[in-house]
C-alpha cells in the first residue's frame, strides 16, 4: 500500500488502491458473472421440470384415454335422426326471451 505524506504526523491513504491484494484480474473485469450463471442454471433447470411435467402428463393422458377407448363400459351413442329437414316429433326449446320461444315452436 502506498501512503502520501502530508506533514509528519498525518498520513493519507491513496483511495484508488484496494484494500487487499487481487489475486485474480477475471473477479475485477466480471464480478457479477457467478450470478449470471447461478441465474441461468435457475431458468435452466425450471425450464426442463415445466418440459418433464408436460411429457409425463402427455403419455398420462394417451395411455388413460387408450384404456377408456378399449373399454366394454363406453355407452353407445344413438343413431342420428333420418329427418331431412330437421324435424323431430318430441324436441322442447327453454329460452329466456319469447321470440326464441316462438321460433322453436
Amino acid at each position: 500500500m502506498r501512503r502520501i505524506e502530508e506533514g509528519p504526523e498525518h498520513f493519507a491513504i491513496d483511495e484508488d488502491l484496494p484494500l487487499l491484494p487481487i489475486e485474480d484480474e477475471e473477479e475485477i473485469r466480471h464480478p457479477a458473472k457467478d450470478h449470471k450463471n447461478a441465474r441461468l442454471n435457475l431458468v435452466a433447470v425450471i425450464g426442463l421440470l415445466c418440459i418433464f411435467i408436460f411429457i409425463i402428463s402427455t403419455v398420462l393422458f394417451a395411455v388413460l384415454y387408450a384404456k377408456l377407448l378399449k373399454s366394454k363400459n363406453m355407452p353407445e351413442w344413438p343413431k342420428p335422426s333420418p329427418s331431412v329437414l330437421g324435424e323431430y316429433s318430441t324436441a322442447a326449446v327453454a329460452a329466456d326471451n319469447e321470440m326464441c320461444s316462438d321460433i322453436g315452436r
